[in-house]
């Protein structure tokens, strides 16, 4: 379902040996010890969003030919399971980052809230949101469905204080 080869994708063992696989998209390492080894794809965009997949272990033997078939998600696979069912013709925008503290940790127990205005005919001025998230363990967050080109406004909040409002535009 969806599993076309992809080529020119960087193949990690061990997070230290590198390869692109090929049109077909296949890759190959050669002359590796016995042992275990992890394997994993790199997909700039899904890495940028924290989304990264867990390597896939393998074990190579004396004089044997290991193989592993390396399967990702597409980007519209990720949003949809990660997102729901929001509708992204009206606010297609996805606000994804880290929330860490000054010492570089990531802030566990925070709230990210997104919220913004929108304009019902005449001066009618009408809050919508918040769309909020908690963190994850490593500080990350993705909120969907954030309106592109107007003002937003983004808040944290811990132990039910809440900060100044940070104003952004997506674009």
């Amino acid at each position: 379902e969806g599993s076309e080869p992809v080529k020119e994708v960087l193949v990690l063992l061990d997070d230290s040996t590198r390869v692109r696989t090929d049109e077909d998209g296949r890759f190959r390492f050669t002359s590796l010890v016995e042992g275990y080894y992890g394997l994993r794809v790199l997909n700039p965009v899904l890495d940028s969003l924290g989304l990264s997949a867990e390597p896939v272990l393998f074990e190579v033997r004396p004089g044997d030919v290991a193989s592993a078939r390396l399967l990702f998600p597409s980007l519209d696979t990720v949003l949809t399971e990660e997102c729901g069912s929001v509708d992204f013709s009206e606010n297609g925008g996805i606000l994804a980052g880290f929330a860490r503290l000054d010492t570089g940790e990531p802030a566990s127990g925070v709230r990210i809230s997104v919220r913004w205005r929108v304009r019902l005919g005449g001066f009618t001025s009408v809050d919508r949101g918040p769309t909020t998230t908690e963190l994850r363990e490593d500080g990350f967050f993705l909120l969907c469905g954030v309106p592109l080109g107007r003002p937003v406004e983004i808040v944290s909040e811990w132990n039910g204080v809440e900060s100044r409002p940070e104003r952004y535009v997506l674009s």
